[in-house]
């Protein structure tokens, strides 16, 4: 199926936005830091109206195609290279991550049924390595990118410099514009919280990332202050390595200081399974002693005895909606400078690790929580 064909119930505008696109990728125009044509002469050639050339001069100039300079337009840095936006950049920080490889699974299979070729790439969490990654999609002639950023400062910078449009999925960036589908991170945080307080759990801990944000920690506490409960700081344990391992040793460092019995919440599911080894070796008895909560509801939550409670989301409506995005972009359907952020809505899978009975028999001690609060919701799915 032609180009034509897929894009033809678009405006006119953005009909002939792509079909300039394509000529001036093309090299019809000339090379990078050639001029390009005036408002009016693109009208002229397009035959458009002159408020409709100036919007196809907008959407060229927001894709940085063409970059104004002084009082005239130019090629930008991306003309004339072989730019397509069927090869797709995807960049997570971890392939070995199974969150991830799970995403990489889904995106992999909707963009062989939509013809995609993607080119993928792991940052391991290091600014540099992330930015050559990028580097390198452009080069390539990706027309666009989606992408876990990473976490140090100065990552909003490598995105606010791209020139090709990218999509966030997993994780907002602060500081940066970009359209991103993330789960409700808040709303995570607030359910972790109810479950344990309808379990009758009266001490709290966290065991998370070391990051300036943690929405899920943020909802925690919510809730629990909510409900005339305080999370200590010193019960609030953050890690610098996101395995297994080095959540389980940090915990059995804290668990001889925690109280008995105690509700743990998570930051995500490899570090909860760490948290069960460690009430282990311990001695603690799950969830008599300790109740642990995950986040993902990976496939190892079932795996691990007991099994693990966890928020969960749809992994394939993330890829899919991120797809999306980035498509719509690419086709001048959407703007980039309407970015929003689409949020998906956590579940709660409950198991072994915080209830006694099987989900099937479990009848949670009645309390009422009549609100739940979002923020930063422009889209909720």
């Amino acid at each position: 199926m032609s180009l034509k064909t897929i894009y033809s119930h678009l405006p006119k505008a953005v009909r002939i936005k792509m079909k300039t696109k394509e000529r001036i990728l093309a090299g019809h125009y000339g090379t990078p830091g050639s001029a390009f044509l005036t408002t009016k002469q693109l009208a002229k050639e397009a035959g458009v109206a002159i408020v409709t050339a100036h919007r196809i001069m907008m959407m060229l100039r927001e894709e940085k195609i063409i970059e104004l300079v002084g009082r005239g337009y130019v090629l930008s840095q991306v003309a004339g290279k072989e730019v397509s936006a069927r090869r797709i950049g995807i960049l997570f920080p971890r392939l070995d991550n199974p969150f991830f490889a799970q995403l990489v699974d889904e995106l992999t299979r909707l963009g062989a049924r939509r013809g995609l070729e993607l080119q993928i790439a792991a940052s391991d969490y290091d600014s540099r390595r992330e930015a050559e990654a990028l580097n390198r999609f452009v080069a390539a002639g990706v027309g666009g990118i989606l992408a876990c950023p990473g976490i140090e400062p100065e990552t909003a910078h490598l995105y606010a410099n791209l020139p090709i449009p990218a999509v966030f999925i997993a994780r907002h960036l602060d500081g940066a514009s970009n359209y991103a589908v993330v789960a409700q991170n808040f709303m995570g945080g607030q359910l972790a919280a109810r479950h344990l307080l309808e379990m009758g759990y009266t001490d709290f801990a966290y065991l998370g990332l070391r990051r300036d944000t943690d929405f899920r920690l943020d909802g925690f506490r919510f809730a629990l202050n909510e409900a005339g409960h305080v999370l200590p700081v010193g019960r609030i344990i953050t890690l610098t390595d996101w395995t297994s391992p080095a959540a389980e040793e940090a915990l059995l460092e804290h668990l001889p200081s925690l109280p008995q019995p105690l509700g743990l919440f998570c930051f995500h599911d490899l570090i909860a399974v760490g948290a069960l080894r460690a009430a282990q070796k311990q001695g603690w008895r799950v969830p008599e002693d300790l109740a642990v909560i995950g986040f993902d509801d990976l496939p190892v939550a079932t795996e691990v005895r007991p099994a693990l409670t966890s928020l969960g989301y749809p992994t394939a409506e993330m890829a899919r909606l991120s797809l999306d995005l980035l498509a719509s972009l690419l086709s001048g359907e959407t703007s980039a400078s309407e970015c929003k952020t689409v949020y998906l809505e956590p579940r709660l899978a409950v198991r072994q690790s915080t209830v006694r009975t099987s989900q099937e028999t479990f009848e949670p001690r009645r309390k009422v929580f009549d609100k739940t609060y979002f923020f930063d919701c422009s889209v909720q799915i």
